[in-house]
């Protein structure tokens, strides 16, 4: 069974890669990878939120400017 995500707006399920998230005390940890990926904050206070303001569902400025080889970045998660 693989890990999906899902874009609760879109409907639409992408894959979850290994490097999205790490596990801390039982609990799944998103990456910075990943919500760069995602493309907007969920707003739900996430450690590694890489947008501003910071926790605020739906943002999508990022706090600093990503280049495409800081981390691998196919596609936005979400293709918005």
């Amino acid at each position: 069974m693989s890990k999906e995500i899902k874009n609760t707006s879109q409907g639409e399920k992408k894959q979850l890669l290994p490097s999205d998230f790490y596990m801390e005390n039982g609990r799944k940890v998103m990456t910075e990878q990943f919500h760069i990926r995602r493309g907007f904050c969920c707003g739900n206070g996430c450690r590694h939120c890489c947008f501003l303001p910071e926790h605020t569902k739906g943002t999508t400025t990022l706090k600093f400017e990503v280049k495409k080889n800081d981390f691998l970045i196919e596609e936005n998660i979400y293709n918005k």
